[in-house]
């Protein structure tokens, strides 16, 4: 686990960011700083709900390009618009997901972005699945979960992993393995 303390993850970024790697990508550094942001947090619950969120901009989000789905949604939304039994708030609340339909969502982002980043690490898409829907338990249903602190940590040392690989920079202190039984 990373043990050190909020002053030297800062240090690490700010190095990064004043480094000579061109860093192009504004959503790695929005990744960067809410991760930054999540170590300064005063309670448990609010530094693994940050870290999770860190993700997020990493993880963008294709467009599926298939004509059989375009149809099915242009369809939908037809159908939809068309209702004469809906009220026109559900109408547009409809209408908005249904066009989300056209992409994938941010959960197969996010393991298509650990697949292709950390090739060899089976146990960081494990760790950030668990750490989703944690997350999700927690912001949607005010979940409590007592051992935080440690999922926190393993959360940490794989966005710093993933940071390294898509930077090309090396970590500062070697990356933990994790184990089934960790």
């Amino acid at each position: 686990m990373l043990t050190s303390g909020a002053s030297l993850v800062v240090e690490v970024l700010e190095q990064t960011f004043t480094s000579n790697i061109p860093i192009n990508n504004k959503r790695l550094l929005v990744s960067m700083e809410l991760f930054a942001a999540a170590r300064l947090e005063a309670t448990e619950r609010a530094r693994f709900v940050g870290l999770v969120s860190a993700l997020e901009p990493l993880a963008e989000q294709k467009k599926f390009e298939y004509p059989d789905l375009k149809k099915i949604v242009k369809d939908t939304l037809n159908k939809v618009q068309d209702s004469l039994d809906l009220p026109d708030d559900i109408k547009r609340s409809l209408e908005g997901s249904i066009r989300n339909l056209t992409r994938e969502s941010v959960s197969h982002a996010i393991k298509r972005l650990i697949t292709t980043h950390l090739t060899e690490d089976k146990m960081a898409l494990e760790i950030l699945e668990e750490a989703y829907t944690i997350r999700s338990k927690i912001l949607h249903e005010g979940a409590f979960y007592p051992d935080l602190g440690d999922k926190s940590n393993k959360i940490e040392d794989v966005l710093r992993r993933l940071y390294s690989a898509i930077v090309g920079y090396e970590l500062r202190y070697p990356a933990i393995t994790y184990t089934n039984n960790d």
